[in-house]
């Protein structure tokens, strides 16, 4: 395991939620590479690189913010750590609602070179 890649992977994380709650996403942004790409399965499941102009239309298409912050604000369940690639996952029940998330970040020359966002929303979530 690399600690390194780890630690990168942590920070970006928690840089994620602080962009999230209040649209600061300067610290987000200072961890990417140049060719950062950001994948998230919206309606489609594509691939799109991230504007540095606007990041808050990149990293949150939609209204779902309150919804990611159920998920991020807690520790994870679940967090798998590859060579170059470290994955968050996040499950919540509450009442019947339910489902899960999961943040994948990819490391290149010490920064994070992609974050890919899965959803399973299990309930009315959706």
């Amino acid at each position: 395991m690399n600690h390194k890649h780890l630690k990168l992977a942590h920070q970006a994380l928690h840089n994620w939620k602080i962009g999230l709650r209040n649209g600061d996403w300067t610290p987000y942004l200072n961890l990417l590479t140049d060719d950062y790409i950001f994948w998230v399965p919206e309606n489609t499941i594509h691939f799109r690189p991230v504007s540095r102009k606007s990041p808050e239309k990149t990293f949150v298409p939609n209204s779902f913010i309150a919804k990611r912050l159920e998920f991020y604000d807690q520790e994870p369940s679940i967090i798998s750590v590859g060579e170059y690639t470290i994955v968050f996952e996040f499950i919540l029940f509450k009442g019947e609602e339910r489902g899960c998330m999961a943040l994948s970040f990819d490391i290149h020359d010490g920064k994070i070179s992609a974050c890919r966002e899965y959803q399973c929303i299990l309930s009315s979530f959706s």
